[in-house]
C-alpha cells in the first residue's frame, strides 16, 4: 500500500510552548488579531495568559468569544463580519477542535464571500486566507493540522469545507 500525505501545518508542542506565542507572531506583520474562543476557555483562565502574552507584541487584539460546540454557520458569519469590520489581518484561535474550526471558517469567509455553505467540498476557496494560529487546549479532533473545517448548517447538517 503507498499513499502520501501532507499538512500546510507546523506544529510546536510541549509542555510550556505557548510561551513562544510572541516568538512565533514575529512572523507575521499582524497589525489586527481575531483572538477566537469559547466561555470555557475563558473561564479556565487561559486567555487571560493569552492575553497577558499578546501584551508583548505590536498588535490589537478583538475578541471574538461566540463559539459553541459545532459551530453553526451563524456563529461563523457573526465572526467574518466582526473580522472585516475591524479588518484584522490573523487569527488566532484558542480551544478545541470547535474553536479551531470556527476561526478556521471564519477565515474563509474573510477573504472570500458568503455564504459559507458554498465552500462545501474541494478546492472550491478561491482567495487565499490570513494567517492562522491554532493553541488547541484538548487532544482529540485534530483540527489544529488539518486543511478542512467542520461547522453545522443551521438545517442540522454539518458540512466540511477545505481552506486551500
Amino acid at each position: 500500500m503507498q499513499f502520501q500525505f501532507g499538512i500546510p501545518s507546523q506544529a510546536i508542542f510541549g509542555e510550556g510552548s505557548i510561551q513562544k506565542l510572541p516568538e512565533v507572531l514575529t512572523q507575521f506583520d499582524a497589525k489586527k488579531i481575531l483572538l477566537v474562543y469559547d466561555s470555557g476557555v475563558k473561564a479556565a483562565g487561559i486567555i487571560d495568559h493569552v492575553h497577558n502574552l499578546l501584551s508583548n507584541v505590536e498588535a490589537d487584539v478583538v475578541a471574538f468569544d461566540k463559539v459553541l460546540p459545532n459551530p453553526p454557520d451563524t456563529i461563523v458569519e457573526e465572526g467574518a463580519e466582526l473580522a472585516k469590520k475591524e479588518q484584522v489581518d490573523m487569527i488566532i484561535a484558542v480551544g478545541g477542535g470547535s474553536t479551531i474550526d470556527c476561526a478556521k471558517a471564519i477565515n474563509i469567509l474573510l477573504t472570500n464571500p458568503g455564504p459559507i455553505h458554498q465552500y462545501d467540498g474541494l478546492n472550491l476557496v478561491k482567495n487565499p486566507t490570513k494567517p492562522l494560529i491554532a493553541v488547541p487546549t484538548t487532544a482529540g479532533t485534530g483540527s489544529e493540522v488539518t486543511a478542512f473545517t467542520v461547522i453545522t448548517d443551521t438545517t442540522g447538517l454539518k458540512n466540511s469545507q477545505k481552506i486551500l
